[in-house]
């Protein structure tokens, strides 16, 4: 049955092609889309910032264009005015920037409605605007563009309030875009009203604009991968309207706490800093230091020639909130960062977008048709290994490329390739001091640089690795089907037997040998002997067979007695099933017959494998019934006769279940319902196996009706205490329960449901079960 080489190589090479059609769908509904995202976050962290605490540049944060002044939890404390905060005190800030220098005063707040807290608010700041642009500073104040369906036309822009914008204040647009998984990564740039051929840019690129003096009257256009306006080249990313922001590090008010932190990405000053001037007054004297007088280049200290180098002067300004409370917060590539979480304030996403802006900061991508080549590249490259290479061979090969491609892609994110061993060196030989400096020698660092600005190149992951993973796994499940096709075969030639009864079926109804079957009510069988890999390890491999043999002989024997079959074995176990191939009425009857006769009969072996020298084994059973799909399945040439259902998967699970309550014999409630007042059992649990949601009551098989003792239960006076501790149990009576389990015990003191529930009494009286406890018990072992 050997295929020729250009055989397989077909094959692999369809497999191949059907992994990249399963890449392709799920790349355009983009099903890959958030595990892609997060390896960009990943990238982020690894890159670190490139200013603040750990800034691994050489650029400092007060050496960038943006500064941020915040509303933050001092400065809400601090200003002695109730929010919304009256117009004038918006005004102060924009006079008291305007003194220090600033060159663009940027506010990402809304002031679109009538002031509230004053009658004079807007016209005092708009006279701060008109001030302010006298001095040569311009402000941005925030829109917002909407679109309400129910509005002709539904899209408008919501602007600042008419006194505002009179007073020649711009507009800067503050709509957000966040990705599948609520993340912020990228930025509108701008938008347009359908009806009006008027742009309107975002709040980062508008103080841009304002900052480097360009007209209002400039033509933005877009080209494949830039937008362009006057000098700037913006580049865009997964949409012509959107940008990939460059995150300068993370939040600036986050990380650790002073003195040590916070990261300081950008130098950040509270609100209240700006407005604390000679004529303003705090709430809290004692902080009432007239701070900003220090800056102000009209000012009174400025006269005598005392005034200190405004960290304000030719910056962009940006005003806003940061404080949690005001849901004007971000989650961002850098929200998980050296142990701290935090998300960033709205307005320093626009800081970050400015400064991406102006230092020419962007983030390349890789082409699509370049990616979809790569990825053809790689996936032909393992379909041609896995055919000529050993699966073993073929996945170590698999796993060399799936690596390289991820350093080089992380690598030329931050520019630097060999990233991977920096690491895996760092946490390894790295830490021995010896090791450190020959790494270091080499010319490794052990640390991730930092790229150049506008230097980072973005590389989708997922989808490559994703197709090596599928194109070897492919591969190799089918050249394991094949050969396990063509050991089946030689083991069907030579040893595949079938029952009598079954050989008689099928003659008197040929029409069965095709596949498929019928579904019918059965019971079905399995055992296994407790503890056999241990047994089997202590034998010779002879003596093994020969015991094995006799051991299988004497179960096959009784379970043939009573009309049942023999499924299969698997080493020590069997699987048997009742009522077939010929329907027999009392199914259950028969099975439980068998595991006790079963039982009867390992007692009386035992004593003749002690004397030989053999282990005295023990054996499980577990028998459930239901209804399960019986005939052939397989292909048209070679079948197996047999069940299938999720009856048949319980009753293989209630087998190992046996050894949680130390139980020998463990039906299913199914079957004690068909065997009820025929044999004696007693109820263990209701018990939820695994791979299952819903609970099964199951039981002990003890003995016949009328029988004294059972093959295992040599004393049936502890039945009465257990039903009564059962009962206690299920109706949380702890301490009675206990007692009930305790007077079993002193009958068999090696009982084991009772000392099981024994034990869960003690656990339950310490920690009780929570007011909707059903009395079920997950299993969570086969």
């Amino acid at each position: 049955m050997r295929r020729k080489p250009l055989f397989h190589v077909g094959i692999s090479l369809g497999i191949g092609l059907v992994v990249l059609m399963i890449l392709f769908v799920l790349e355009n509904f983009h099903m890959l889309e958030t595990l892609e995202l997060k390896t960009l976050d990943y990238r982020f962290v690894l890159r670190g910032p490139y200013t603040g605490l750990l800034g691994s540049s050489k650029v400092s944060n007060d050496s960038l264009d943006v500064v941020l002044v915040e509303l933050n939890d001092e400065s809400w404390r601090l200003i002695p005015a109730q929010w919304p905060y009256p117009r004038e005190i918006w005004g102060r800030a924009v006079r008291n920037l305007s003194r220090a220098g600033a060159k663009v005063v940027v506010f990402d707040i809304m002031f679109d409605t009538a002031d509230t807290s004053s009658v004079s608010g807007n016209s005092l700041f708009a006279a701060a605007i008109r001030a302010a642009r006298k001095r040569g500073t311009s402000v941005v104040l925030a829109g917002k563009y909407v679109r309400e369906n129910t509005r002709i036309p539904p899209e408008y822009i919501q602007k600042p309030v008419d006194p505002l914008l009179r007073a020649g204040s711009e507009v800067g647009l503050v709509n957000e875009y966040r990705d599948v998984d609520g993340f912020t990564r990228r930025y509108i740039l701008f938008n347009g009203i359908p009806q009006d051929e008027e742009v309107y840019l975002s709040l980062g690129i508008k103080a841009v604009e304002e900052y480097m003096e360009i007209p209002d009257t400039t033509r933005l256009v877009q080209t494949a991968q830039f937008v362009e306006y006057g000098p700037l080249h913006i580049r865009t990313f997964g949409h012509p309207d959107l940008c990939l922001i460059n995150f300068y590090g993370p939040p600036s008010n986050a990380g650790p706490d002073p003195p040590v932190g916070p990261w300081k990405t950008f130098r950040e000053y509270p609100l209240s800093g700006v407005l604390d001037d000679a004529e303003y007054d705090l709430a809290n004297s004692d902080e009432d230091t007239n701070w900003m007088e220090l800056f102000l280049q009209d000012g009174a200290l400025a006269e005598l020639g005392l005034a200190e180098e405004s960290p304000f002067q030719d910056k962009i300004v940006i005003v806003g909130v940061s404080l949690d409370d005001f849901h004007d917060v971000k989650e961002t590539p850098f929200y998980q960062y050296q142990g701290y979480q935090h998300l960033m304030p709205g307005m320093e996403t626009h800081a970050n977008v400015a400064q991406m802006i102006l230092h020419e900061n962007y983030i390349s991508e890789l082409s699509g048709i370049v990616v979809m080549i790569i990825v053809i590249l790689m996936v032909l490259a393992i379909s041609l290994v896995t055919v000529f290479a050993k699966p073993m061979l073929g996945g170590v090969i698999s796993l060399c490329l799936a690596w390289i491609y991820l350093d080089w892609s992380f690598g030329i994110f931050f520019r630097d390739y060999f990233w991977t061993i920096e690491q895996l060196s760092a946490l390894s030989i790295g830490r021995i001091p010896v090791f450190r400096q020959l790494v270091e020698s080499l010319g490794v660092h052990r640390g991730i640089s930092t790229p150049g600005f506008g230097r980072s190149l973005y590389v989708p992951v997922i989808l490559p690795l994703l197709g090596i993973v599928l194109s070897y796994g492919g591969n190799v499940l089918y050249q394991f089907v094949a050969e396990r096709q063509e050991k089946r075969w030689i083991r069907d030639a030579f040893g595949h037997f079938l029952n009598p009864k079954v050989v008689g079926e099928l003659m008197k109804d040929p029409g069965r040998l095709t596949l498929g079957g019928e579904r019918r009510t059965l019971t079905v069988f399995f055992s296994d002997i407790e503890g056999f890999t241990t047994v089997s390890e202590a034998m010779d491999p002879e003596v093994l067979t020969g015991f094995l043999n006799e051991y299988l002989t004497e179960l096959t024997e009784l379970i043939l007695s009573y009309d049942g079959i023999v499924d299969k074995y698997e080493g020590d176990a069997i699987m048997a099933e009742f009522g077939a191939p010929l329907p027999l009425e009392d199914h259950a009857v028969m099975a439980c017959q068998t595991a006790l006769d079963i039982q009867w009969k390992l007692n009386e072996l035992r004593s003749g494998w002690i004397r030989e020298g053999m282990p005295a084994i023990q054996t499980r059973i577990g028998i459930n019934s239901g209804t399960m799909a019986l005939g052939n399945f397989g292909s048209r040439g070679v079948f197996d006769y047999t069940v299938m259902g999720d009856a048949v998967n319980l009753g293989a699970r209630l087998e190992g279940a046996n050894k949680h309550y130390h139980t020998y014999i463990m039906i299913s409630e199914f079957t004690h319902q068909l065997i009820e007042g025929e044999f004696v059992v007693r109820y263990l649990d209701s018990l939820v196996v695994k791979g299952k949601t819903k609970p099964v009551r199951v039981y002990e098989l003890i003995c016949r009706t009328g029988e004294s003792e059972g093959p295992l239960l040599k004393n049936r006076e502890l039945l009465h205490p257990y039903h009564q501790g059962i009962t206690h149990y299920l109706q949380r009576e702890w301490e009675a329960g206990l007692a009930a389990f305790e007077e079993a015990l002193q009958i068999d003191s090696q009982d084991g449901p009772s000392l099981l529930f024994r034990e869960r009494c003690l656990q339950y009286l310490d920690t009780p079960p929570p007011a909707d406890w059903d009395g079920a018990f997950v299993l969570s072992e086969k």
